[in-house]
């Protein structure tokens, strides 16, 4: 984020949607480091911010790659995909709510009559 903050700004910096093949980009700069945890540091940063990354994937247009330059477009395929992927998050939050009952008030106790004022 630090060295590419066109491309991984911080929250709540709006988001965009990134190149295709920016795993391989950001890796060919660290050499030292596995493509794989490459792909899960990237993997992780667009998790955290899911819903805008989804919603800027499916408005379509460019995508951009490490230094914020246009670098191709968003497929109308990986728009469709992005429209799934933040409909079946949405449902996943959505039955992991509590569902809130509904309780019919309940008659007062003898003690709080007592201390009622007549």
């Amino acid at each position: 984020m630090a060295r590419w903050p066109r491309s991984f700004p911080p929250y709540p910096d709006p988001v965009r949607p990134l190149g295709v093949g920016i795993v391989q980009a950001v890796a060919a700069h660290f050499p030292q480091v596995s493509k794989t945890l490459v792909r899960h540091a990237i993997a992780l940063w667009k998790q955290q911010r899911m819903t805008p990354y989804l919603q800027a994937l499916i408005a379509g247009g460019p995508r951009y790659d490490l230094d914020g330059n246009p670098q191709g477009a968003v497929s109308l395929e990986h728009q469709q995909s992005a429209r799934e992927e933040l409909a079946a998050w949405r449902a996943r939050r959505q039955q992991k709510k509590p569902q809130a009952t509904f309780q019919p008030d309940q008659p007062a106790s003898a003690s709080d009559e007592d201390t009622q004022v007549d």
